[in-house]
Order: structure tokens, then C-alpha cells, then sequence
């Protein structure tokens, strides 16, 4: 219940900011005989300081937490129990300042949300909508994941340089990424398949190829783990056998409708060529939500696929809120066959029905779990 009351929390405090920022001023507090501009940053921490406070001082919830806390105690007596170059750098310097654990999580969850904030703020069209869907959608990457966490924030904020074509200062982002999760180096040759404007047979043909490896995964993925990881070689079994999540796939497929209606629909109603969507933003956004649908259904050959189609879908939190913003703009709501309804009313009842699906998907995936009994650092 924690995260759901989470949510109604978020949402108007998210579209307070967004209201701040659209209308551009500052108000004004007086103090006796002093006046406070209130900027948008401070309702910007209004509204990520409740998600904050219940992802980093969160305590034992899962063994990802206790895992750390276990490499933070190896580290603090000499042992370089972290992989990653950054992580363990945060866990070195806190060890010798002698900080408590938690701290590590306070500094983690400030960084990656900060980044977050940014990306929201210049990427989407409902604030409110974006944090709710990583919050949801993006629960066990937000709540377990904090090394990839940061990484992924980083490759988001990364990704105005693929529109722009900047591969340096892409580079050198998704090298910092990689530095708190080496997954993020998947996103350089990711960046080739997202700035090249590849029409729809293109993924057609690559989901075909996915599919046939897919189909040949007993043999495939035993041959690459044997010739190119055999550390692997044992393991890999467990990664072959990935289900098809009921509730994550019923997500899934609504998205691809809406995203079918969103690029077919606008090319027929706006008269937005293919080649003219891919060189917007939401083009980028969109060619990785299309690599990621192959993905999801088709690659599930490649070890630990989620973990690396994560890069992909990241962007689907602010693009999923253009695309209804988009759809009920288009002529008033007649695309959707509405012709009664305005564009604001077709948009409301668009955002309902995502957050009924949303908020549904998110309780059937998790209410069963120990995660659902959220403990805090006050709990004991």
C-alpha cells in the first residue's frame, strides 16, 4: 500500500511543478520585509522528495539491499568488493569518512533522481505521468538496481545527443554510465541503431532474425556461452527459460497498440512522414521502444536481456505521455472517433485509463513479494 498511496502523493505534487514550469513565473513570498522567490526547482523537490524518501531509506526490503551492505563492510576493511569503478569509489570514500551504509543509498538515489528530474523536465509533456510510470513500470530498476539505476539515468539524459548527432559527448556519458554498470556500453553500437533512420521493414526484418535465433536458443545461446563466456556455461540455463510476465505483457501489448496509432495515425491525420517523426525526439525515443518490443518478445535468447533492453525502453516514460498528447490533439479527438469530445477530454480520459492500467499491472506484479512490505531505517 505504501506505493501506491506513493503515487496519489506524486501525481499533483508532479503537476504542480510542471504547472510552475509552464507558466514561467516565480512567485513571491513576503517575510516581513523580505520577499522569496519560490522557483521550480523547489516544486521539483516537492515532488520527487516523497519517492526519495521511500527508495533511500529503505532497509533490508530485498536481498539486493543486504548484498551491498555486505560489499560496503568488505570494502570498509580493505577488500575491492565492487566491480564497478564508480560504485566502489562512493563506497570507498563514504567507508573512509567513516558514514553509515544508508548513507551510500541517500547519495545514490540523490544523484540518479536528480538526473531523472532533468529528463522529465525537458523531455516530456506530463510530469506527472512520466514519474508515475518509473515508479511503476520501472519499479525493480528504481527500487533494486541502484548501480544500474544511475546508469540508465545517464544514458537518458544521453540521449539528446543521438537526435543531435554529438557522438563524442555520447560517448563520454555512456562511458561515465558504464562506470557505475558496465550494461551501459551495449548503448555504443545503440547509438548507430537510434541515429540512423531505419524505415519499418528494418525492424521487421531484425525481429524475423530475433525470432529465429529465439527459436534456436537451446543451441544458440549454449554456443556463445561456451566459446565467448564460460564463466557463464551452467548458469546460462536459468536465462533461457524467461516467461512471458501475464501482467508485464498485457502492458506491453496495449503499448504497442498505442504506439501503432500514434505513428500510423499521425502520418494519416498530421500528414508527419516516417523520415520527419524519426528526426524529432520522439523518434529517437521511439526507434529504441521498437528495438525493445523485439526485444521483449523475440530476445530472450540474449543473457540477462532485460537488463540491457532496459537502455532501450527508458524513454518510453516520456514518450508514452507525448504520444496521448498527440493522439488527442489530433483534430479535436475525431482520429479517435470522438468527434463530440474536445481534445482536453479525449487527453483526461487517455491519462485515467493509463493510470488504471499502470497502477493495476504494478499491484498484480507485486503484492505477493516481500517487497510489497516496505521497511524503512525507522522500522527497526
Amino acid at each position: 500500500m505504501t506505493y501506491i498511496i506513493l503515487i496519489l502523493i506524486t501525481v499533483p505534487l508532479a503537476y504542480l511543478w510542471q504547472k510552475k514550469e509552464e507558466s514561467g513565473i516565480d512567485k513571491t513570498v513576503f517575510l516581513k520585509d523580505y520577499a522569496i522567490k519560490i522557483k521550480s526547482d523547489i516544486y521539483a523537490m516537492a515532488a520527487f522528495l516523497p519517492v526519495f524518501l521511500i527508495y533511500a531509506l529503505q532497509c533490508s526490503v530485498h536481498s539486493d539491499y543486504d548484498n551491498y551492505q555486505i560489499m560496503y563492510s568488505m570494502v570498509s576493511v580493505g577488500r575491492h568488493a565492487v566491480r564497478d569503478p564508480a560504485v566502489y569509489s562512493i563506497f570507498r570514500i563514504f567507508t573512509l569518512l567513516g558514514l553509515p551504509f544508508q548513507s551510500v543509498y541517500v547519495f545514490i538515489y540523490f544523484v540518479a533522481f536528480v538526473i531523472l528530474g532533468r529528463c522529465i523536465k525537458d523531455y516530456s509533456t506530463d510530469y506527472a505521468l512520466s514519474l508515475s510510470m518509473f515508479i511503476t513500470i520501472f519499479f525493480m530498476l528504481g527500487f533494486y538496481y541502484i548501480r544500474q539505476l544511475v546508469a540508465v539515468m545517464i544514458v537518458l539524459y544521453a540521449y539528446r545527443y543521438i537526435r543531435s548527432g554529438k557522438f563524442i559527448r555520447y560517448f563520454i556519458l555512456i562511458l561515465i554510465a558504464s562506470a557505475f554498470h558496465t550494461s551501459a556500453l551495449v548503448m555504443i553500437p545503440g547509438y548507430f541503431l537510434l541515429h540512423y533512420r531505419f524505415t519499418t521493414s528494418f525492424y521487421i526484418t531484425a525481429g524475423s532474425l530475433f525470432a529465429i535465433l529465439n527459436a534456436l536458443k537451446e543451441t544458440v545461446l549454449t554456443w556463445i556461452v561456451a566459446t565467448f563466456i564460460p564463466k557463464y556455461f551452467g548458469r546460462h540455463e536459468m536465462f533461457r527459460s524467461f516467461a512471458f510476465g501475464l501482467y508485464d505483457t498485457i502492458w506491453i501489448l496495449f503499448l504497442i497498440f498505442v504506439t501503432l496509432f500514434f505513428v500510423f495515425g499521425l502520418k494519416r491525420i498530421s500528414g508527419i512522414k516516417t523520415e520527419e517523426l524519426q528526426a524529432r525526439y520522439e523518434g529517437v525515443f521511439l526507434g529504441g521502444l521498437a528495438f525493445y518490443f523485439i526485444l521483449y518478445f523475440f530476445g530472450r535468447w540474449i543473457l540477462e536481456f532485460e537488463r540491457f533492453g532496459t537502455y532501450f525502453y527508458i524513454p518510453v516514460i516520456v514518450l508514452y505521455p507525448h504520444m496521448l498528447y498527440v493522439i488527442s490533439e489530433a483534430q479535436g479527438g475525431k482520429l479517435m472517433g470522438f468527434k463530440e469530445l474536445g481534445a482536453q477530454r479525449i487527453r483526461v480520459l487517455l491519462k485515467l485509463i493509463s493510470y488504471m492500467i499502470l497502477i493495476a499491472v504494478f499491484y498484480f506484479n507485486y503484492h505477493a513479494d516481500a517487497v510489497w512490505n516496505y521497511r524503512s531505517i525507522f522500522s527497526y
